[in-house]
């Protein structure tokens, strides 16, 4: 039930702020404990990673740019979100997108950005754009409750401490990293576009309703996706998130 993150389109793009939205689900929605918990395990701490963007061959400093480009991506919901834009999504993982924008495979690579400079993309795709897709909640860190229940409550205290620390300082390099990312490869020779909010709000507006298509899929299961995405949908904008258009949750 993780993947409600990847479900909002142009949701929280800073990774910490998104860390104080899944914290607050988590203490507030037992469901997604539970969700955990069931395979007899405890919850330390939770990864996000930062902001999807794309670098590109060619420019894209407007939505209508997409149109036709070959976008590697990956999941569930970045590909169809890419193809309402016109785009040619091309599910890819990240090890092989070097050699595919040299062999015209593909001619653009939406990842958070300090990753499309760790595959070294900027050598070849000289353009940069601040979609502002969102960061995403990816994954928790958990250990077996046996082994927890073993350990002096002291120790449990001193871990849960550190994994709140742990999780905390994950977020806030996150989002320098894709900073830092976009300056290296500013000066390596790469151009860095903006999409407006215009564009982003004609964009959100051309998706199916993906946050509610999520939540009937979760209800379908027997879990509860449609609290779950209302909570989700409520507490970011409570946190200052201006989502891009009116997103349902049932």
């Amino acid at each position: 039930m993780g993947g409600f993150s990847y479900a909002v389109p142009f949701g929280p793009d800073s990774a910490s702020l998104l860390l104080k939205a899944v914290n607050q689900m988590y203490a507030t929605v037992p469901a997604l404990k539970g969700q955990v918990e069931q395979y007899n395990h405890k919850i330390l701490w939770h990864r996000v990673i930062g902001d999807y963007g794309i670098m590109s061959k060619t420019p894209v400093k407007t939505l209508g740019d997409l149109d036709g480009m070959k976008v590697a991506t990956i999941g569930a919901y970045h590909p169809k979100i890419l193809k309402e834009a016109g785009a040619v999504p091309v599910i890819m993982g990240v090890a092989t997108r070097y050699q595919s924008m040299q062999t015209n495979i593909i001619a653009g690579s939406v990842l958070p950005f300090d990753l499309n400079k760790n595959i070294r993309i900027h050598e070849l795709a000289k353009h940069g754009t601040r979609l502002g897709l969102g960061a995403a909640f990816s994954t928790s860190v958990s250990m077996n409750r046996e082994i927890w229940n073993q350990l002096s409550p002291e120790i449990q205290k001193i871990m849960l401490e550190v994994g709140d620390e742990a999780s905390a300082k994950y977020a806030s390099e996150n989002d320098l990293l894709g900073g830092e990312a976009i300056k290296e490869m500013e000066a390596a020779g790469a151009t860095f576009y903006d999409m407006s909010a215009a564009d982003k709000a004609k964009w959100a507006n051309m998706l199916p309703d993906f946050p509610a298509m999520w939540a009937q899929e979760m209800n379908k299961k027997g879990l509860p996706g449609t609290r779950i995405m209302s909570a989700y949908l409520d507490i970011t904008e409570k946190l200052g998130v201006k989502h891009a258009r009116e997103w349902g949750s049932k």
